[in-house]
């Protein structure tokens, strides 16, 4: 831990503690030690399938972290399908960035690496991570959102999009660029490359594939140990976040909420069997939270989330995140958050890229209001962005509006600001900024 000596003090005394080589604190019983004067486990070692695994906190983007509990026997049916289904193996690399407490990165790293019998490299820290991930080479990569647009913002800082598209379209100059974009981002020997977690705008999607980068979707949740579906990067439909992985049911509510079926579905949630009931249906289905339709080949598009819906004062229901998966399209937005509890119509809070801070803010400020008024001109009536504030600060992990895995915390983005909805929605430019 890079802050070890903050936290040192939460580690009860007795508790038996070992040290890593490389990094973290000295001074306990070290791991290559360890390894020498023990030969490892043989004979029966399994334990019971329904022995309780672990505890996996939900990331709390909607409220309170929700304890997850799932038993040893989903480690095992989520892990050998989904090793499967990639097609894994010995030779892959894996680059893990993403705290291991998240389902994803368990599953698709901690997992992946044991039951394939690969290779993992560990990033150093965020300043680091470009450098740690072009040495890794990775062949296996989960990407987030805000990594996604953090690429292509790096990419774009180095050649505008206009040149970027005029090279692309020589033949033999635009091969040689994309080996050369791709090796720069570390994804040069990337067999399965993916994103989840968040929902990643389909223009990003498609951006990437313009220059040679094709990336599978992903879609799951802590409650259904991150195995629900996905489509491989050349299968993959952009919109859509794949199809059922093996042994995966599926069906609908009548108001359109996914729900969820297999055999390495969490046992609950701790403490809370209120909310367990709440959420696991009698016939044995997973209530996701969120709303979907699928296509005649079963991929998934998601459609909102139920969570998340709010209500105006004309009493009208606005699904915020489809209007945001539009908005995130463009280049120099990093996040957006639209809200509007109590308006009569929707707002919606911008951050910007750190290109887009270097940039004149008042051709900034013309670009996002047409970008925005384009959307608005896709939306329904009661849905359409009243107006744009363009905030001067970042939303990060540090000050609690981001996740650890870089999800947007909706609720307390909502309550830091509430306060100054009314003022901004009254203010006369269509975009302002604060």
């Amino acid at each position: 831990l890079d802050n070890w000596d903050q936290m040192k003090e939460g580690v009860p005394a007795g508790m038996q503690c070992i040290s890593f080589p490389y990094y973290g604190p000295k001074g306990y019983i070290a791991w290559d030690k360890l390894i020498r004067q023990h030969e490892p486990l043989t004979g029966d070692t399994l334990r019971d399938p329904n022995e309780p695994g672990t505890l996996i906190y939900t990331s709390g983007s909607t409220g309170t972290p929700k304890g997850v509990m799932h038993k040893i026997y989903n480690f095992s049916y989520a892990s050998h399908r989904g090793i499967s289904y990639l097609g894994l193996n010995p030779g892959d690399r894996f680059f893990s960035y993403l705290p291991l407490a998240h389902i994803g990165e368990r599953l698709f790293v901690e997992m992946g690496v044991l039951y394939s019998g690969g290779e993992v490299w560990f990033a150093e820290s965020i300043d680091k991570f470009q450098d740690n991930i072009r040495t890794a080479a990775p062949t296996v990569f989960l990407g987030v959102h805000r990594i996604w647009k953090k690429f292509q913002e790096g990419i774009l800082s180095r050649l505008s999009e206009s040149k970027l598209n005029l090279l692309l379209k020589i033949p033999l100059i635009s091969g040689i660029l994309k080996n050369k974009i791709k090796k720069g981002l570390g994804l040069h020997e990337a067999k399965n490359v993916f994103t989840s977690a968040a929902p990643t705008p389909v223009d990003l999607i498609l951006w990437f594939r313009k220059i040679g980068i094709h990336i599978g979707e992903g879609y799951a949740m802590t409650e259904n140990f991150a195995y629900s579906h996905a489509s491989l990067m050349h299968e993959a439909r952009p919109g859509y976040v794949g199809h059922p992985l093996p042994g995966v049911e599926v069906r609908f509510g009548d108001d359109g909420e996914i729900q969820i079926k297999h055999p390495a579905l969490m046992d609950g949630y701790y403490k809370d069997p209120e909310l367990t009931r709440e959420t696991l249906t009698e016939d044995g289905y997973l209530r996701t939270g969120d709303k979907g339709e699928a296509d005649a080949e079963g991929y998934l598009k998601i459609t909102g989330r139920t969570k998340e819906i709010f209500k105006t004062s004309k009493g009208k229901y606005v699904v915020p995140n489809t209007i945001e998966m539009k908005v995130g399209s463009h280049q120099d937005i990093e996040m957006s958050c639209v809200t509007g509890i109590s308006l009569p119509q929707p707002i919606i809070l911008i951050t910007l890229s750190e290109t887009g801070k270097k940039k004149d803010q008042s051709q900034m400020a013309r670009e996002i209001a047409e970008h925005i008024q384009r959307i608005n001109a896709q939306l329904d009536a009661h849905e359409k962005i009243q107006k744009v504030v363009i905030l001067d600060e970042n939303w990060t992990i540090d000050n609690n509006m981001l996740t650890p895995t870089l999800k947007l915390k909706r609720k307390k983005v909502e309550e830091k600001y509430e306060n100054r909805f009314g003022e901004w929605y009254n203010q006369e430019p269509f975009v302002v900024t604060s």
